[in-house]
């Protein structure tokens, strides 16, 4: 059970560039840490997250900070942002010298903080909301400017999840949405298959579970731990394994869903098990069948090739004996 007013902090980081030349992304460079938060609050309660950004880049930055909601993609669960929708009312900076929706100046290879509350009326209904802290950067003087004539600017966000809950008790719910691979595979691919959840509950909830390949004889071949991605309420999402991260030791990247062996023969099962943190497991299994298509095929090839070429020397064979002939007469 989530704890109330308990942070855990994982890595989700949201960057994308508008009217920047390949100039001005060599010079503006920003970093923002913690990469997302996720926070179980009482209604009447209030807490605070500090945010640490640095310019890293070689040109002064204007920075101004806001706090717009998001809404997952309806396919891929991927956060887009509502920059259009009704702000969020109850968060707030707590610096002195910052506002939200205020520039401030943040000059290079220079740090600072931005100091987070939010704070939740008592009245407030249990429901979750999902924000993002944005911050909209551009070279400060208005004096750099892209190729395009246009002042470079750039945004950097920080999701953070908010469930509002009296209890913090996770009420995810999460269904197969889709799970799928290749029915008929070659001998020589790899079984790739793609599983797709849906969070029916009332809060964001982490994805558990496993995908086993099992062969003809009943032996679990392949074993897949489904990393622990977060899942919005109401939202879909692609999940993955995990990997172990290159750069961290303790930590995981998603990964797909691949067992790609020496070669593949027959039928194979594919089943997939996945569950919520209270909630019992949803099994779905699907079945595929790989066979040497691709060997076939350059067998039935060779054949013909070979048929060919055969035909075309007996045609010349008995063209140059009946030319023979009629020479000798």
């Amino acid at each position: 059970m989530k704890k109330i007013m308990f942070f855990t902090l994982v890595v989700s980081i949201l960057l994308f560039p508008k009217s920047l030349s390949a100039q001005d992304q060599q010079k503006t460079s920003l970093s923002i840490s913690p990469p997302l938060s996720e926070i179980v609050i009482q209604p009447g309660k209030s807490v605070t997250q500090a945010f640490n950004i640095t310019n890293e880049g070689s040109v002064n930055l204007e920075v101004i900070p806001t706090v717009v909601p998001f809404a997952p993609h309806p396919e891929t669960g991927e956060p887009v942002l509502l920059l259009n929708s009704t702000r969020f009312p109850f968060a707030t900076l707590q610096n002195l010298d910052k506002a939200l929706d205020k520039p401030f100046l943040l000059k290079a290879k220079q740090s600072d903080q931005l100091v987070l509350r939010i704070a939740i009326p008592e009245k407030e209904k249990e429901k979750d909301y999902y924000v993002t802290l944005l911050l909209q950067t551009k070279p400060s003087g208005l004096t750099q400017l892209n190729e395009t004539g246009s002042i470079s600017q750039a945004y950097l966000g920080v999701h953070l999840l908010v469930s509002v809950s009296k209890s913090g008790e996770d009420k995810g719910n999460l269904t197969i949405h889709q799970f799928k691979s290749a029915k008929f595979l070659d001998t020589f691919s790899d079984i790739s298959p793609k599983l797709f959840v849906k969070n029916n509950g009332t809060t964001f909830t982490k994805a558990h579970g496993e995908i086993k390949i099992i062969s003809l004889t009943g032996e679990i071949i392949k074993l897949f731990p489904i990393l622990p991605e977060n899942v919005l309420s109401g939202g879909v999402r692609e999940l993955h394994t995990s990997l172990p991260d290159p750069e961290d030791a303790k930590s995981a990247i998603p990964a797909p869903f691949t067992y790609k062996p020496l070669f593949l023969l027959g039928s194979y099962t594919v089943t997939a098990r996945v569950f919520a943190e209270n909630q019992i497991a949803e099994e779905v299994t699907i079945q595929v069948f790989a066979f040497p298509f691709s060997l076939v095929a350059f067998i039935i090839s060779l054949y013909f090739t070979r048929h060919v070429i055969v035909s075309v020397r007996e045609k010349r064979e008995t063209k140059a004996k009946v030319v023979d002939r009629i020479s000798k007469e």
